[in-house]
């Protein structure tokens, strides 16, 4: 096994370990999810920059649409990887919504060529349908969800939380959730 897909496997794993323990509120599924979502942004960006290698592909070679798919591809599950994390970590960030696009129109692209029966895509085509569901599906996920599983021990925490980031720039609100988390983080240090 080629030690990139195995780099690869491990980093799914990891995020995949790190979201569970993220939900159940362990402290090293932050980490985890940073090490896991960045790794596999680093792999998939690597991938998208470097020459495309086509062992006893002739058929790949010769199609002038797979290098230009292939790398795009993976520019593209970089960025799905970078707007998962910054929707699971609860961060500021708007280019999740930009990767689900771009993904959804490339899986597009690619089952065309698929149906064209050029069978070199199909790989390509699994991964992509793949990503493509779980950024869309958390994308879709409203971030209220998010912040009433990883804060559920404190619901008053999570409801001025959510008002606060409904609304950024009211500053009673922000003054209100700037409040509740110092007290939070208060009597989580007792």
């Amino acid at each position: 096994m080629n030690s990139i897909i195995l780099a690869e496997i491990i980093l799914i794993v990891l995020t995949i370990i790190g979201f569970a323990l993220r939900i159940g509120l362990s402290v090293w599924g932050i980490p985890l999810l940073i090490i896991g979502f960045v790794g596999l942004a680093g792999i998939y960006l690597r991938r998208g920059l470097r020459q495309v290698r086509l062992n006893n592909q002739p058929d790949a070679a010769a199609d002038r649409y797979f290098m230009p798919a292939y790398k795009l591809g993976h520019l593209f599950f970089a960025l799905s990887m970078l707007g998962l994390l910054f929707k699971i970590m609860l961060w500021d960030a708007n280019f999740l919504g930009l990767g689900v696009t771009l993904m959804l129109v490339f899986v597009l692209f690619i089952s065309l060529q698929v149906l064209k029966e050029k069978v070199f895509f199909k790989k390509l085509l699994v991964k992509s349908i793949l990503i493509g569901t779980i950024a869309l599906a958390f994308y879709q996920a409203p971030l209220a969800t998010f912040i009433n599983i990883y804060y559920r021990d404190h619901p008053t925490f999570a409801k001025t939380f959510i008002e606060y980031r409904e609304d950024p720039k009211n500053k009673v609100k922000k003054k209100n959730y700037l409040e509740a988390r110092k007290k939070l983080l208060n009597t989580n240090e007792k």
